[in-house]
């Protein structure tokens, strides 16, 4: 395989070894991304408060490196990795917009972030404050100040706005927005 440009790939790793595998790819500076969820303690008692943090897809993890250089073989020959995962022997890119559309929904550690529940073209209402009762669209996060960026039709245009993430709430929308 000859490509020189990075792609992300998924990596299956040992059973339960995802963590130490990022230790050594962080060793060796190659970029990662690990996403995790938050998981209940104790799933057989309902409301159970307590949580575990594990791996989103356990087994798997995914790198961005360019196949057949150095770092691809230190990626393959790591403790804890059995391979990039490949189908008829040629491993298969993940396409960046799936890592992309992972990590918008996620904190740098990899835990879900539980504090941006909306994305991109949601349909949402505001329900406090000066624009209360209009319906937009959702844009964005402005940061992490707690401010968020809609779209809504206003004078007859499509204008952005911004108002606090807890202003606002998703709905179901079957119209058009602006």
């Amino acid at each position: 395989m000859n490509g020189a440009e990075h792609s992300w790939y998924a990596v299956a790793t040992k059973p339960r070894q995802e963590d130490l595998v990022c230790k050594v790819f962080d060793l060796f500076n190659i970029e990662y991304f690990l996403p995790k969820i938050s998981v209940p303690k104790s799933p057989s008692i309902p409301g159970s408060s307590d949580s575990a943090v594990k791996p989103m897809f356990p087994g798997y993890l995914f790198v961005d490196v360019v196949p057949d250089t150095a770092e691809w073989a230190r990626v393959n020959y790591s403790p804890g990795v059995k391979g990039v995962v490949s189908f008829g022997g040629i491993p298969a890119r993940v396409p960046h917009e799936v890592v992309s559309w992972l990590r918008e929904r996620t904190m740098r550690d990899g835990t879900p972030d539980a504090s941006r529940p909306f994305t991109e073209g949601d349909m949402v209402v505001i329900r406090r404050g000066p624009l209360k009762g209009l319906a937009a669209i959702f844009k964005g996060y402005v940061s992490d100040s707690g401010r968020v960026k809609l779209l809504m039709e206003l004078l007859r245009r499509c204008t952005e706005v911004e108002a606090r993430v807890d202003e606002i709430e998703k709905i179901e929308w079957g119209g058009q927005g602006c």
